[in-house]
């Protein structure tokens, strides 16, 4: 568990009490995820495959998976 999450199940089934906002990808804009390896990267870095019909991403080069 994080340091910065606190966590109280209060009465009423409330669980947060305090939490800190944001993405964990602060900076990284226009990111996706590869569909093989899940690394983030810039969609730039990435190259579409059709897969069951849809169009998915997967890394140009590189890729822990593939």
């Amino acid at each position: 568990m994080r340091d910065d999450l606190k966590t109280v199940i209060h009465q009423d089934g409330l669980r947060y009490e305090s939490k800190v906002g944001g993405s964990p990808y602060l900076g990284e804009s226009g990111t996706m995820s590869c569909i093989l390896c899940g690394r983030h990267r810039p969609r730039s870095l990435l190259r579409p495959v059709v897969m069951a019909g849809a169009r998915q991403y997967r890394c140009r080069e590189e890729c822990r998976n593939g």
